[in-house]
């Protein structure tokens, strides 16, 4: 029968072992030890290994992320990338701070859009704006901003057509997740991990500025 134990711990901590474990002659015995106190004890002819499991404390996403978030918007993901890329030579000098600006449209003539702000004094203010789809309790300007390498880090992480950015308010966390052919999930459906290719983004917001 197989057995399989999972761990998440420090990489730190897992250097060593591996440093360890490299200098073992071929054949040498390596025994790994779950402990009922949590974590986990690696052994060999000449070491003992012992690292905590960090599972149960870390990630602490349940801190910063609602099981359901109020607001939703989703936009094309290659679009909103360019629109990224562009920004951060604005803001490179600038702690790569980006406004991000979602107005509500009518409904009709007008439709609902993100524009993403960048501005630094030694090279002036940029403003692009990209198409969204706006869902949930949607005030008429929401204001935030984050740190633009993050973002795109994200995006292109994630891949696909469309992204999905779920908030709570401005000042707290944003997540993203990757969304089929730019469609809104309905607000409301609890976090999913398998909802998005099995993970999720979560980048923390900056002060406006």
């Amino acid at each position: 029968a197989g057995f399989g134990v999972d761990f998440i711990v420090s990489a730190v901590c897992v250097a060593p072992l591996v440093k360890a474990a490299g200098a073992m002659a071929p054949g040498e015995p390596l025994t790994l030890h779950a402990l009922k106190r949590g974590g986990y004890a690696v052994s060999g002819p000449s070491f003992a290994f012992y690292s905590p499991d960090l599972g149960s404390s870390f990630p602490a996403w349940r801190r910063v992320v609602r099981d359901a978030s109020p607001l939703r918007a989703v936009s094309d993901r290659a679009a909103l990338l360019e629109v990224l890329k562009r920004a951060k030579s604005v803001v490179k000098n600038a702690a790569n701070r980006v406004r991000l600006e979602f107005v509500k449209g009518d409904g009709a003539s007008i439709a609902d859009t993100l524009t993403i702000i960048a501005k630094c004094e030694d090279v002036g203010e940029s403003r692009e704006s990209v198409a969204v789809v706006l869902s949930g309790e949607v005030p008429d300007q929401f204001v935030t901003a984050f740190n633009v390498l993050f973002l795109i880090d994200a995006l292109e992480a994630l891949g696909g057509d469309g992204v999905g950015m779920d908030f709570e308010e401005p000042g707290r966390a944003m997540t993203l997740q990757r969304v089929g052919d730019c469609e809104s999930y309905p607000v409301g459906v609890p976090v999913d991990v398998d909802r998005a290719r099995g993970w999720f983004v979560v980048i923390m917001p900056m002060a406006i500025g």
